[in-house]
């Protein structure tokens, strides 16, 4: 463990002033803590830390690592460190670790999406970084399970749950960025593309079927009524009559001959038994 680590410490963006005032304290415990449980560092030391913004980010993420993006954290290493068994050390002077540059508004959107409050996703970007400084690497993946349970291990004993269990889906940039080293000493890293995931298909909607009104039939038109025929009286009927009625007629015709006829001769019996008068000339 170090005797003392002193952390020097720069905030150039307004953000952090003003909306976590109290942040150089907290901070500072999580980067001494870190050195503290490294293992490696055995002398008295010292870490630069610069709390900025999205903008200057990317600047170095662009100079440094060739992305022009900005990115949660960088972490620059100091001088080259004396390995003596695995621990490293200076003498008559703290050790100049490396620094650390962090962005307010990549911790506030991430913080957001993990569903972490903002000093619980602050305190593991500061670890991160620090262990970066003391030369904890995840280029292999040995490398990377050691240096991830030593995060673990840290960040319980700040009472902070492990950042580790609910990993993001693949094909996203984990959370801690990787070391920024100077371009001399940087060696090359292909860069792979993320696969992207495939997207589901959307299952289409059922149309609903419109309702339409069934057609009516139209009216059947009313067979036009045909006019009854004039009964007509039967032809042997209608002659039985005619000869009916002739005879008829003949008869009184007859009747009236007779008595035209008869009538003379009664007068002349009447006649017979008076005497004749002649009409008197005047």
């Amino acid at each position: 463990m170090t005797e003392t680590c002193l952390v020097r410490i720069m905030a150039p963006s307004e953000l952090w002033q003003a909306n976590k005032p109290n942040v150089p304290k907290f901070v500072t415990e999580v980067v001494q803590r870190t050195i503290d449980e490294s293992g490696r560092v055995h002398s008295d030391s010292e870490v630069s830390l610069v709390l900025s913004d999205d903008r200057e980010l990317r600047l170095l993420n662009a100079e440094h690592r060739g992305i022009d993006k900005p990115t949660n954290v960088l972490a620059f290493p100091g001088e080259p460190l004396d390995d003596d068994g695995g621990a490293y050390t200076v003498r008559a002077r703290p050790l100049i670790l490396g620094d650390i540059v962090i962005s307010y508004e990549r911790v506030v959107a991430e913080a957001a999406d993990q569903g972490k409050t903002f000093d619980h996703h602050l305190a593991h970007l500061l670890v991160h970084g620090a262990l970066h400084l003391c030369r904890y690497d995840h280029d292999r993946n040995e490398d990377a399970e050691r240096m991830e349970n030593l995060e673990r291990r840290i960040l319980k004993a700040m009472g902070i749950k492990d950042p580790y269990a609910e990993l993001p889906p693949k094909g996203e940039e984990p959370p801690p960025a990787p070391v920024a080293r100077p371009a001399a000493a940087r060696p090359k890293v292909k860069a792979v593309a993320p696969k992207k995931a495939t997207p589901k298909k959307a299952t289409p909607k059922k149309a609903t079927p419109k309702k339409v009104a069934p057609r009516k039939a139209p009216p059947k038109k009313a067979a036009p009524k045909k006019k009854a025929a004039p009964k007509k009286a039967p032809a042997k009927a209608s002659a039985k009559r005619a000869a009916a009625r002739k005879p008829a007629a003949r008869k009184s015709a007859a009747k009236k001959a007779a008595s035209k006829k008869k009538a003379p001769a009664k007068k002349l019996a009447a006649r017979k038994g008076k005497p004749a008068r002649r009409a008197s000339k005047r």
